[in-house]
């Protein structure tokens, strides 16, 4: 495929210049606060939580932002099988944001933790800990983004998405090192609106050049509007576990903890919830134009290859320059956050530049890891996503639920059950197929762990 940089004009440059330029622009600023404030420069808390003053502005945006960088994955899924994308990565996630807002996030908050691991720590103990740091840190390896980034750059530069995907990291690596989670929150305000405008510009000229529902449902196959995407109700319910996996999930616990208030968190889940269903629907019409009119392109590029097509001269420019913020905005946070895990959850180093090895460390690995998944961003999602899911949800919920009532040796029981159990029955499905995911495996381990952990005397409790 020749470079798609050959399409574009010097107003398009100039426009998707002057975005990365605003995007530094915000770190360095970022940086100016910090120093305003009187910041603790060499605290654990300063870097991994800014110290407990993320507002509500930056924690609804940063929230926002880093949940976007699958863009070619939703938009491919969409182009493949139409508005399942909207149930299984929309409708799923809306519910349990919501749960998350109004039952979750004052049990979460009142232990004033730095993260995921580290409430499980404060929870069960020093094992769950360590445990709990292990499973975030697999699923927070960041190979579907790097990927992602790959198939942005690579069709744009006309090279592979793997030598393109390392380029991506750098871009990251220049800014995400210098100021801990301010390097992240501080730019991701600029980058979340960035993608609205850039999402909605799409569809906006789409409709207005061949037309709106009428049009997709004249040029689109009739089970491109089937919610289950022509599966059984069983693979449905597969990605709204995983949706719930977010009640674990390692950003989302960060910047929980990282908000100034209880209400800060609060408020800002139920607004983060409104715009992702408002970015959610420009992302579903967008892919399904991408199927009606470039039918014949590959899913993984047809959105990209849509918006240089309809898109006008300068828009296009705002376009890839709001593409490249749905990646990066997701990257620098799961490379912070996978980097925080590893020095400060798993090795006990609290240090900055021991959280930096880690960042780079967690990015090269992703970036050397992302060809044995062929560059699927979605398979990613299903095999890590789920395996946080299946095994960890449970007993953590338990946890916050029942305060405790279940020991530590309970809690790892249970999980350790739930990832023997899942890849055992991974192993089976390779070499004799069953037809049932090894996802519901590892869910009924962690569950039937959790039951009998909670049955014997050894595993619960001991009360007085």
């Amino acid at each position: 495929m020749p470079a798609l940089h050959t399409q574009l004009t010097s107003m398009d440059w100039i426009v998707f210049l002057a975005i990365l330029a605003l995007t530094g622009a915000a770190v360095w600023w970022g940086g100016r606060v910090s120093k305003k404030v009187g910041a603790d420069d060499s605290s654990p808390l300063e870097w991994l939580l800014m110290g407990r003053r993320l507002t509500l502005p930056l924690f609804v945006t940063s929230l926002v932002a880093t949940w976007y960088g699958g863009i070619f994955g939703v938009t491919a899924l969409t182009f493949e099988r139409g508005v399942f994308n909207f149930m299984t990565q929309g409708v799923f996630w809306y519910g349990t944001y919501l749960i998350f807002a109004f039952i979750l996030v004052k049990r979460v908050r009142q232990y004033q933790s730095t993260g995921l691991a580290d409430l499980a720590g404060g929870m069960f103990g020093t094992k769950a800990k360590k445990l709990t740091a292990l499973l975030a840190l697999a699923n927070l390896l960041p190979i579907g983004y790097v990927a992602g980034l790959g198939h942005f750059l690579g069709p744009l530069l006309g090279i592979g998405w793997w030598e393109a995907a390392l380029y991506g990291l750098l871009i990251i690596y220049a800014y995400g090192l210098w100021g801990g989670l301010r390097a992240v929150v501080y730019p991701d305000f600029i980058q979340c609106f960035v993608m609205v405008i850039a999402v909605w510009s799409l569809v906006f000229f789409c409709w207005a050049h061949h037309g709106g529902i009428n049009f997709l449902q004249t040029h689109l196959p009739s089970t491109h509007w089937d919610p289950t995407g022509g599966n059984d109700w069983a693979s449905l319910f597969i990605w709204g576990a995983i949706a719930l996996g977010t009640l674990v999930d390692p950003n989302f616990h960060q910047r929980i903890q990282a908000a100034k208030d209880l209400k800060t968190a609060r408020t800002g889940l139920i607004l983060a919830t409104v715009i992702w269903i408002f970015f959610d629907i420009a992302t579903t019409l967008g892919g399904l134009y991408a199927r009606a009119l470039l039918p014949h392109s590959t899913p993984d590029q047809s959105y990209l290859l849509l918006g240089l097509q309809e898109l006008p001269s300068g828009m296009r420019g705002l376009f890839l320059a709001g593409i490249l913020a749905t990646i990066l905005s997701t990257l620098d946070s799961f490379l912070f956050t996978a980097g925080a895990s590893l020095s400060s959850d798993l090795l006990g180093r609290n240090s900055k530049w021991w959280l930096k090895g880690g960042m780079i460390f967690c990015g090269i690995s992703a970036w050397l890891i992302a060809p044995l998944f062929g560059g699927s961003i979605v398979l990613v999602w299903k095999t890590l996503g789920g395996m946080i899911s299946a095994c960890l949800l449970p007993a953590l919920l338990w946890g916050l639920w029942r305060p405790k009532t279940l020991s530590e040796k309970g809690f790892l029981f249970s999980v350790v059950l739930g990832i023997v159990s899942m890849t055992l029955f991974a192993l089976m499905n390779f070499y004799y197929p069953s037809g049932i995911d090894e996802f519901y495996a590892g869910l009924l381990g962690s569950i039937l762990g959790l039951v009998i952990a909670l049955t014997r005397r050894t595993l619960v409790v001991s009360r007085p």
